[in-house]
C-alpha cells in the first residue's frame, strides 16, 4: 500500500472512529453480497454470463471492503500478524482440498472408465 493511501485511510479512522469504520466495513460487505447474488439471478436474461453492468459493480463493492480491511488493519495493527498466519494456514488447508478432490475425481474417472471395459 502507498502511504498516501494508508495516511489517507487512517485519516478516515482517526476522524470517524473505528466503531463507525466497523459499522461501514459491514454495510460494505452486504453490498458486495448483494451484487454477488444479483448476478446470479435466474431471472436475468443473459444467466450464462455475468453482465458487464453486474462486474463493474462487483469490482466497486470488492475495492470498497478491501478499502475497509485495509483501514481495519491499520486501526487494529496487533492482529496483522495473526491475519498473516491463519491466511497461510487456511491456503495450506485449501491447497489440501484441492489435491483431494482432484485425487478423488482421477479415482472416479478411472473405475468409470473399468467398468465400461
Amino acid at each position: 500500500m502507498k502511504k498516501d493511501e494508508k495516511a489517507i485511510l487512517k485519516a478516515a479512522v482517526d476522524t470517524w472512529g473505528i466503531n463507525m469504520q466497523k459499522i461501514i466495513c459491514m454495510e460494505e460487505c452486504g453490498e458486495l453480497i448483494q451484487a454477488l447474488a444479483k448476478s446470479m439471478r435466474p431471472s436475468r436474461e443473459d444467466n450464462l454470463q455475468t453482465s458487464a453492468f453486474d462486474l463493474a459493480n462487483i469490482a466497486e463493492e470488492i475495492a470498497d471492503v478491501e478499502l475497509c480491511i485495509s483501514q481495519m488493519k491499520i486501526a487494529m495493527p496487533d492482529i496483522v500478524a495473526d491475519i498473516e498466519q491463519i491466511k497461510t494456514e487456511k491456503l495450506d488447508r485449501l491447497k489440501s482440498r484441492i489435491l483431494k478432490s482432484y485425487i478423488n475425481c482421477r479415482e472416479e474417472n478411472g473405475n468409470d472408465s473399468k467398468k465400461n471395459k
